[in-house]
């Protein structure tokens, strides 16, 4: 698939720039849904696709990471 997610997260420090003790999770998911491509793939498309079609998304994976440091 070779896609790429990027994000970003601020966490409240102690005075010296510690982390406090924060735990910190990421959780991913990922969902597959088969549907055509006969309108184009655009972001709307695809979102009103899923939305018509709740009970055909399927999740096959997902991933809980705790972050320390």
């Amino acid at each position: 698939m070779n896609e790429v997610c990027q994000f970003r997260a601020e966490i409240d420090t102690d005075q010296e720039g510690e982390y406090a003790d924060t735990v910190f999770y990421v959780e991913t998911k990922l969902y597959f849904l088969r549907f055509k491509f006969d309108n184009g793939c655009t972001l709307k498309y695809i979102q009103k696709v899923m939305h018509s079609e709740k009970d055909k998304v399927k999740l096959v994976s997902s991933q809980k990471f705790k972050l320390n440091g």
